[in-house]
């Protein structure tokens, strides 16, 4: 469930400077934010506080961002799950349906703050 005052969203990206710029902008823009630089570590964390949402890259070290959307989609809970992909070379043919938005490479910050409120709010009224 979404928290009204600060949705929670776990932020995948491998590359340290990346992932804090990520970070710090969604907390500027109200989230609580937690980042992680590989997507086994990230799911692992899943276990303790589910997120609203996910913003992964999809080249990662061990599990692609790809594969990463795969394993959530294929569990009930996660299923409607927000998840954005981040890319710099775009999506494999067949994977769109993993995520809700993809993202190019440099991302605007302001259209991904933007979009994650928007598909916060579409989910939340999907799920009630």
């Amino acid at each position: 469930m979404v928290d009204a005052v600060r949705p929670f969203v776990v932020i995948i990206e491998d590359y340290d400077d990346s992932r804090e710029v990520f970070v710090e902008c969604l907390r500027i823009g109200g989230f609580d934010v937690v980042g992680f630089a590989c997507a086994e570590d990230a799911l692992a964390s899943f276990v303790g506080r589910p997120p609203d949402a996910v913003v992964t890259d999809l080249t990662l070290p061990g599990m692609s961002g790809e594969e990463f959307a795969l394993r959530l989609r294929k569990e009930p809970r996660f299923a409607t799950l927000p998840v954005f992909a981040l890319s710099g070379r775009g999506l494999e043919s067949g994977v769109e349906q993993l995520f809700s938005c993809t993202l190019m490479k440099p991302i605007n910050l302001d259209n991904l703050t933007t979009r994650l409120r928007s598909a916060l709010v579409s989910n939340s009224s999907e799920s009630t």
